[in-house]
C-alpha cells in the first residue's frame, strides 16, 4: 500500500509494510526503510527477518543512490540528523529530530543486525546493552 510520505532519497511515495506487527515505511525504489523503533526488529531471528516484508532492504544493492545529502524526514520533512549507530558499528543512520523514527538506507538494517548479533558485537555485550547504547545515541548528530 502506497503512502503519501515521500522517500527522503528518491522522493517517490513510500510503501507501508508490516514487520512483526509494526508498521514500517519502505521505498520500493531504493529500499530504504523508516522505522519508529529498532528494538522489535533486533529481537527477530535471522529467519524471521529474511522472511519479513523488509527482506528487500537487507541487501545493499542500489549503489547509484546518493546518500550524501541530508535526508528529510518522510513524515515531517524536517532535516534528519545523521549519527553513527553505536560507537563502533560504522553504520551511519538518519534520525528524525522530532521523534518520527530512524531512516535506514538499503543494507543498513542488515549491518546493524549483524553488529548486534554477529561478528561485530562487542565481546561480552548483550543484545539489550547494544540496543540501549543505540537508544542513548538516538538523535545525536554524527561528527
Amino acid at each position: 500500500m502506497a503512502s503519501m510520505n515521500p522517500c527522503p532519497r528518491c522522493n517517490i511515495p513510500l510503501t507501508l509494510i508490516e514487520v512483526e506487527g509494526e508498521r514500517v515505511l519502505m521505498c520500493p525504489n531504493c529500499e530504504g526503510v523508516m522505522l519508529r523503533k529498532l528494538d522489535h526488529v533486533m529481537g527477530m531471528s535471522e529467519e524471521q527477518l529474511r522472511d519479513s516484508a523488509a527482506c528487500e532492504t537487507l541487501f545493499a544493492d542500489h549503489p547509484n543512490i546518493d546518500l550524501t545529502p541530508v535526508a528529510p524526514c518522510p513524515v515531517c520533512r524536517q532535516p534528519m540528523r545523521r549519527y553513527i549507530y553505536s560507537t563502533d558499528s560504522g553504520v551511519a543512520v538518519d534520525a528524525c529530530a522530532t521523534g518520527h523514527g530512524i531512516w535506514l538506507d538499503d543494507g543498513e538494517l542488515a549491518q546493524i543486525y549483524d553488529y548486534i548479533h554477529g561478528e561485530g558485537a562487542a565481546p561480552g555485550a548483550t543484545r539489550q546493552e547494544k540496543v540501549t547504547e543505540v537508544l542513548r545515541g538516538y538523535g545525536r548528530k554524527r561528527d
